[in-house]
């Protein structure tokens, strides 16, 4: 599979964030349906790390594909450096993906991380899903 090049995830309305006022230090994120579409499209250079903690991953389930690594790991682990790879971090509601994500953003400025807006809950809205399994990819 080809990888994803910028260009095409704008092309699909992904935002860079070129001037939007309501992202602070650029800060990039990502809705449910794009996180689908890519799901749909290739997923060659993409990275979807989940931020919770175990058990709230028991109790909500997750997100196909992604990998964990709890909120408080993430700035010592090296998931996130690659600037070759599209990492789009998400937790329960956005809130905590979306922390992470400026964090990385300002101090190290990262050009490459997404949050997922409103997390897994989002997620599992776009797929009418309420099991504790892993949410169903094409819902």
């Amino acid at each position: 599979m080809k990888p994803l090049s910028k260009e095409f995830l704008l092309s699909r309305g992904f935002c860079c964030n070129n001037g939007c006022k309501n992202c602070p230090y650029n800060m990039k994120e990502i809705t449910a349906k794009q996180l689908k579409e890519l799901y749909n499209t290739s997923m060659h250079n993409v990275k979807v790390i989940d931020i919770r903690q175990e058990w709230e991953i028991e109790e909500e389930g997750k997100i196909p594909l992604s990998i964990n690594i709890e909120m408080d790991e993430v700035v010592v682990s090296n998931q996130w450096k690659d600037q070759h790879e599209f990492i789009i971090f998400y937790c329960n509601s956005g809130r905590r993906s979306a922390s992470l994500n400026l964090h990385l953003t300002k101090f190290y400025n990262t050009t490459n991380t997404y949050s997922l807006i409103g997390g897994i809950q989002e997620w599992k809205k776009l797929h009418d899903y309420n099991s504790q399994d892993n949410i169903n990819l094409l819902g």
